[in-house]
């Protein structure tokens, strides 16, 4: 399936707030910890966290539009109504990453390893969100043991079962 964008790129010269806080390696500016967990609102928007090691992350309403993390160690990193627009997550490390009300549309996923992550949907008093993968490009991507809820909205024609991803349910049962 070939990427192609419905819009221009809002990416270029977008840098969130927030970005120079953490360095190319997710350690947070000043200390030598490495960045664990970011909860509502933080603007990392067009960061460059490229080959960043983010392993057990929890990500809450953070913005991450057009974000470079390519290459990036996400491991076990909980994306929970994260705005991950446009983002560029080629060959990235995303095994057991969670996506649960995320907004991911336009986002390259290009030979990434997706294998045991999980693709959700979020109920709130507003409502179910579910993952928006609209326009994603996942050419090339490992999806072995992924598991995702039917309310995702995937890229036309894109078929997560031909890849040996499986769904479940609300309760978590296939």
């Amino acid at each position: 399936m070939q990427w192609e964008p419905d819009g221009p790129n809002p990416c270029p010269g977008l840098l969130g707030k927030d970005a120079q806080a953490l360095d190319s390696r997710g350690v947070l500016a000043g200390t030598k910890r490495p960045f664990l967990g970011l909860s509502d609102g933080g603007n990392f928007s067009g960061a460059d966290l490229s080959t960043a090691d983010l392993v057990n992350a929890w990500l809450k309403r953070v913005d991450l539009r057009c974000v470079n993390l390519r290459m990036a160690t996400l491991k076990h990193a909980h994306f929970l109504f994260v705005d991950l627009r446009w983002a560029d997550l080629r060959g990235a490390d995303l095994r057991g990453a969670s996506f649960a009300g995320s907004d991911l549309r336009h986002a390259d996923f290009r030979d990434t390893d997706l294998r045991g992550a999980r693709f959700g949907v979020v109920s709130t008093a507003d409502g179910w969100w579910g993952c928006n993968l609209q326009y994603v490009s996942f050419d090339g991507a490992h999806f072995e043991g992924a598991t995702f809820q039917e309310q995702v909205i995937w890229p036309d024609g894109f078929d997560p079962v031909a890849l040996r991803a499986k769904a479940f349910s609300e309760e978590g049962s296939e």
